[in-house]
């Protein structure tokens, strides 16, 4: 516990505690609001335990995990008997919590399965998880038992425990008993060594905060989500702050900046997330212009909840896009021989595998201009919400792959190209299709016309809307020809007059004469119409 590493994460947390702290201050709330209505006697459990784990956030409900809301159906089915699994887990003699894990998870099993029955005959849908996993447990623990009991997670323990230069187990649940042990140990050295850390974080709380968690527990786990969280960021020319961390490594993203970047509106953009969610693969679908890259990178940064690339993987097929290219190939091994290499996807797999309590997403830009089912083999079963997680056999060396849960896979797909065949079955079956439309008339489209201050930039997106209603009527063309708003972004500092004529010279023109490639007549009327606006 004397290791460099773990003073060099000590200072460098205390240097840069009071920027970090700003963002998980509601730990300490979640466990006040907690400690003040936490009543296992309570007669109405269902309702207390919505009450007690009011603020906890993250740590109880995010995104596709839901164990308060699953915990919550549980005891309206049966209060006694999940209030007596709760006793169980919560009261016992520490040496004997590997045991009291597995049980509570074992009768949340028995649960869940009673829970479905009782759905499948009231006609509603059942569950596919309890999510009581190691993560949720050790909330109703450290919030119950916060004098005994620490908060944690998977990869937090993970990075946590190569900081402090431990080893990490394979059982989930003797992970879970060595992260409490491991953490017992830095809190002692915290109280030995480093009583300036417990005194700065004094510093930040409230009384109740304080009150809250006498024992620093929350101030360990604090600690230990700064090792996984935040990656130092030393300048050697910053002598004043040798130890500083950027903050701005990943920046956040919400689903406010979402709506706020992308001309698409909340209820649209919730019916997106909530076919992504049941899917796991969707494919945005539109003509040419209509921001189909520019939203898929957004929608992932929003459900991240933080523009974090190496989250995020990006490839766009073509013809010759292969297998060997995206899942597994033989590939020189610089000695005159050849060697299985991973593609990009597996290898993207293979990544994510490794942080199962985050999202990453996969981006396939020209997802219908490669031969999809020769690309990805036998991964294009592993990619269906319902084997996710499975494992099986690569053809080529015999090496086994899966695609972990919480791999999301998004594709663009041009609607306009008229040199495709139809998009094959077998990717159909397993992604969602959503519409791109054209977004001349999204109130935050038009706001950022307005800000030009080009009368001809407008009167054009204008005429080009009346124009996407003449293209949808046509019986050879129809909607999936419609022209897209985003020919109509401008960069600061742009002239939007002599846009406008650009738009219209270099983009619109050439699109319309191979829209009506037989029909010359046709194309040049619509063209002179937007030609005299601009002129």
């Amino acid at each position: 516990m004397d290791s460099e590493d773990k003073r060099d994460l000590f200072d460098l947390y205390l240097t840069n505690m009071r920027e970090f702290r700003r963002h998980e201050l509601y730990k300490w709330d979640a466990l006040v609001c907690f400690q003040q209505n936490w009543d296992l006697d309570a007669p109405d459990l269902p309702d207390m335990l919505r009450r007690s784990c009011a603020k906890t956030g993250n740590l109880l409900q995010w995104r596709r995990w839901f164990p308060l809301d699953i915990l919550i159906e549980f005891a309206k089915d049966d209060s006694e008997g999940v209030r007596a699994a709760l006793r169980n887990l919560l009261d016992g003699n520490d040496g004997d919590l590997i045991n009291r894990l597995a049980n509570f998870s074992a009768d949340m099993d028995m649960r869940l399965q009673r829970h479905n029955d009782l759905a499948v005959a009231a006609g509603r849908e059942p569950a596919k998880n309890h999510f009581q996993d190691t993560r949720s447990m050790s909330v109703y623990l450290a919030f119950a038992h916060p004098d005994r009991y620490f908060l944690y997670k998977h990869s937090e323990y993970k990075s946590f425990a190569a900081s402090m230069g431990e080893p990490v187990p394979m059982s989930k649940f003797s992970r879970m008993v060595e992260y409490q042990h491991l953490c017992s140990r830095v809190l002692r050295a915290l109280q030995t060594s480093y009583p300036s850390i417990i005194a700065a974080s004094d510093e930040l709380l409230t009384d109740e905060q304080r009150t809250a968690d006498p024992e620093h527990h929350l101030l360990v786990q604090d600690i230990a989500f700064f090792s996984e969280k935040w990656h130092p960021n030393k300048p050697e020319e910053e002598e004043d702050e040798p130890n500083a961390v950027s903050f701005d490594l990943c920046p956040r993203y919400t689903k406010d900046d979402f709506l706020e970047d992308v001309y698409l509106s909340e209820g649209r953009y919730d019916e997106l997330v909530a076919l992504l969610r049941r899917k796991r693969n969707v494919i945005l679908q539109g003509a040419p212009g209509t921001g189909k890259t520019y939203t898929a990178r957004r929608l992932a940064w929003s459900l991240m909840g933080e523009k974090d690339e190496s989250r995020m993987g990006f490839v766009q097929f073509h013809q010759s896009y292969s297998y060997e290219d995206f899942v597994i190939g033989f590939r020189p091994d610089g000695q005159g021989g050849f060697e299985p290499r991973e593609g990009a996807f597996l290898s993207f797999c293979k990544q994510a595998a490794e942080d199962p309590d985050r999202d990453w997403f996969f981006l396939i830009d020209e997802i219908n201009r490669g031969n999809v089912s020769r690309i990805f083999g036998e991964m294009l079963m592993l990619i269906e919400g319902d084997h996710r997680g499975e494992e099986i056999s690569l053809s080529l060396d015999g090496s086994r792959a899966s695609v972990p849960s919480n791999i999301y896979v998004v594709g663009m797909m041009n609607t306009a190209d008229r040199s495709l065949a139809l998009i094959d079955y077998a990717l159909r079956r397993r992604f969602g299709f959503f519409e791109m439309v054209p977004a001349f008339s999204n109130p935050h489209f038009v706001r950022d016309l307005a800000s030009t201050h080009s009368e001809k930039l407008t009167e054009l997106a204008q005429a080009v809307d009346r124009l996407n209603g003449r293209i949808a009527k046509d019986p050879v063309l129809g909607p999936g020809f419609e022209i897209g708003h985003s020919y109509f972004h401008l960069d600061a500092g742009d002239d939007g007059d002599l846009v406008a004529k650009s738009i219209v010279e270099h983009d619109l023109a050439p699109t319309l004469h191979e829209y009506w490639y037989d029909d010359g007549e046709r194309a040049e009327h619509e063209i002179s119409l937007l030609r005299d606006i601009v002129k």
